[in-house]
């Protein structure tokens, strides 16, 4: 798990004969705090300084292009409803979904990284909340750097279960097929809601959409929305709202041309089925399904296809 620096002590004595930095204590994030060590024979030394590692300074100069500053200077400060982007650094192992800080602190913005967290979690079944509420304190992490510098939804998986044949921190590669089975559908909700992730995660998901075409010029739209889309384990999963209104876009995306077409809300509790009738046209093109809850929170959209009229 270290980076193999040559300039660091050579030790003995198994997984702690490993030269090198603990990368993921050398991010410009609370550097030097709990969960480090300034022992270069521990597998958690931090390095001689913040980003001393070229591996740490490329991957925090990676983030800051890909990213604007989103959130204020004083460390209360949270991130804006605004806020877009996301980012999912990937390890092993244990099967857990972890979100800032690593430290005892909250961050500004637990609310929305916590239900983000566990909507991601409802997929991929993983433990989820702090490093330090479910795993061991961490600081100088690479999720803490993107919150903590840009302000972005920032997230570590730890792949693979705590024992068996697919655990540890070198699984077998026979492992990966089944790695992303699991984890694909909390990907792509994590892409979903990308788009604003301290609002939408706190919205209902829908889980399905179908269209079925009903005439030569018509369709029907049916999808799936569960506010209760959440992980089973962790600390902090938020309550679920009753779905109360969904909405469908079409003639482009939503924010970009797109015009929205209030569903039929069937049922009145957590889970509900949304309906509607759309007209075709010409072109096929894509539509994209949102829920709302009873505290007013639209979740992320799910995108679909609507054929071209026959």
């Amino acid at each position: 798990r270290k980076n193999l620096n040559p300039g660091t002590r050579s030790c003995s004595g198994g997984a702690f004969g490993q030269i090198g930095v603990d990368l993921n204590r050398n991010f410009d994030s609370n550097w030097g705090g709990p969960g480090t060590s300034t022992n270069q024979c521990s597998l958690t030394y931090r390095g001689v300084e913040e980003a001393s590692e070229p591996e740490t300074e490329q991957l925090q100069d990676l983030l800051l292009a890909l990213f604007e500053d989103q959130r204020g200077p004083d460390p209360a400060d949270p991130a804006p409803n605004t806020t877009r982007g996301a980012m999912i650094t990937m390890h092993s192992y244990s099967d857990l979904v972890l979100f800032p800080y690593g430290d005892a602190r909250h961050a500004p913005n637990d609310a929305g990284l916590r239900s983000m967290g566990f909507r991601m979690s409802h997929y991929n079944g993983y433990e989820t909340g702090e490093p330090d509420e479910i795993l061991y304190a961490v600081s100088g992490s690479t999720d803490d750097f993107a919150y903590e510098q840009l302000g972005i939804a920032a997230f570590t998986y730890e792949i693979g279960p705590g024992s068996g044949s697919c655990s540890g921190f070198h699984p077998a590669y026979s492992c990966q097929d089944s790695f992303w089975v699991l984890n694909s559908g909390a990907l792509h909700y994590a892409a979903a809601a990308a788009r604003q992730p301290y609002t939408m995660s706190l919205g209902p998901t829908v889980l399905t959409a179908e269209v079925r075409t009903t005439s030569a010029t018509r369709a029907a739209v049916e999808a799936l929305a569960d506010d209760g889309a959440y992980g089973e384990d962790g600390v902090g999963r938020p309550a679920a709202q009753q779905v109360t209104a969904g909405r469908v876009f079409t003639g482009g995306a939503p924010g970009a041309g797109g015009r929205p077409k209030a569903m039929t809300v069937n049922g009145t509790g957590t889970s509900a089925t949304l309906t509607t009738t759309l007209q075709r046209t010409a072109q096929a093109q894509l539509v994209y399904i949102q829920a709302r809850d009873a505290t007013g929170k639209w979740g992320p959209f799910k995108v679909v296809w609507l054929p071209a009229r026959a």
